[in-house]
């Protein structure tokens, strides 16, 4: 794609940013897609296989190190800032490395928001910028990648802890993450990638970057 389709008053905020931003204008789109899509997700849904899911887009800017993958991340932060400022503020974490902390921190989310005047939020953006930690860290949880299969699909997740039983329904998880292309293939891997968990995640490659999707 020489020329990016940048689509809809989300690609006409990221048109208006990138000019100033020095960074790959697509990469900046498709995070901002993903913020977007988590602010809506509790809200709006699409059919998937006979059930309704929330419309979600789980993403992965893979490129190398110094590549503008924060970058991208900043403008698209920059233009959404009018319209999702304060969600971003109040929903973003990082750092999950586990099956059992995903499930917590969504659980403390829909708790924290259970009583408020607008009701149970269960919506969260997960945005890791050292994905590749986080990948080395999981590979020793088994349970990782099915809590990850099962938030994608907006079903319910289950959890057990010293203080109870954790449940949360239809949650509205979106994940954002920074990964070089040679983690990528060192953690993901090609079956990986193609099949299973990742596969739900859309791997936008830097535009200095294209090379990896040809090796391995």
């Amino acid at each position: 794609m020489s020329t990016p389709v940048l689509y809809g008053p989300i690609g006409r905020a990221v048109r208006t940013t990138s000019p100033y931003v020095e960074t790959d204008a697509l990469g900046m789109y498709v995070a901002a897609l993903s913020m977007w899509s988590a602010a809506i997700g509790g809200t709006v849904k699409v059919s998937s296989r006979g059930n309704a899911r929330p419309v979600l887009l789980w993403s992965a800017l893979v490129a190398g190190t110094g590549r503008g993958k924060g970058t991208a991340l900043r403008g698209a932060q920059h233009a959404l800032g009018p319209a999702l400022g304060r969600f971003l503020a109040t929903h973003t974490t990082s750092g999950i490395t586990s099956g059992a902390a995903l499930v917590n921190v969504l659980y403390e989310q829909q708790e924290a928001t259970a009583e408020t005047e607008a009701g149970t939020d269960r919506r969260l953006l997960v945005c890791e910028e050292e994905w590749s930690e986080v990948l080395r860290r999981v590979k020793r949880d088994a349970s990782f990648t099915t809590k990850l299969r099962t938030a994608w699909d907006g079903a319910t997740l289950r959890n057990t802890t010293k203080e109870g039983p954790q449940e949360v329904k239809a949650p509205a998880m979106v994940l954002h993450a920074h990964v070089t292309p040679s983690d990528w293939q060192r953690y993901v891997g090609a079956s990986e990638g193609a099949g299973g968990s990742y596969n739900r995640i859309l791997p936008y490659c830097s535009a200095q970057c294209r090379c990896w999707m040809t090796t391995g």
